[in-house]
């Protein structure tokens, strides 16, 4: 904390361009930062295909785009393996924006859900972490938020995807922290390119 409070003094004293400059610097530093994140999911991160049940809307700032439902979204609580009970010790106590982690195993051509965590698990190697957040709990399914749930696409392509959504997959890359984003849509095996 002192190199901190060193530092603004300094910077108290500095010439009025080198304060702009240093503003102009520490903007610049946390843009590219965000930037790298991203990046890193994508050279980090594990392939991952998922089911999804699309829909399309349009969006009036950001033109097309696909709401993607993946059969992960909306879980049994029964793949909770550590979840908190209430008192009566017979209902699920877990509130509206907490974290999650979500094993997925790969079954066949799709990766989908073995078990959900509170804390972060130790995952084995044929399996995937991904992160995600609590919408609600009502009776015996969990509905989680991923992060992931929208693509968009270039304008008037998504009237063209409209014929197809029961059938396009997606592909989500996957870090081992669980940070994840969509890398593309899949119809038929073939990837699309939007």
């Amino acid at each position: 904390m002192n190199t901190v409070t060193s530092l603004l003094a300094r910077l108290e004293k500095a010439p009025f361009r080198i304060k702009f400059w240093s503003v102009v610097a520490i903007q610049f530093l946390i843009l590219l930062a965000l930037l790298f994140s991203q990046w890193m999911i994508g050279w980090t991160g594990k392939d991952v295909l998922l089911k999804t049940e699309p829909v399309d809307p349009r969006d009036f700032f950001y033109g097309d785009y696909v709401v993607l439902n993946y059969d992960i979204n909306t879980l049994d609580t029964n793949l909770l393996a550590d979840a908190p009970e209430n008192e009566k010790g017979d209902e699920l106590s877990i509130e509206r924006h907490t974290p999650v982690y979500v094993i997925l195993e790969k079954t066949g051509k799709y990766h989908e859900a073995a078990a959900v965590f509170l804390d972060r698990p130790d995952v084995a190697d044929e399996q995937v972490m991904i992160r995600g957040s609590v919408l609600y709990v009502f009776d015996d399914e969990i509905r989680i938020r991923y992060g992931i749930e929208r693509y968009y696409v270039q304008e008037s392509k998504g009237a063209e995807l409209e014929d197809d959504l029961e059938q396009i997959d997606v592909m989500v890359k996957v870090t081992n922290s669980g940070r994840s984003r969509v890398e593309g849509l899949v119809l038929g095996g073939n990837r699309l390119d939007y």
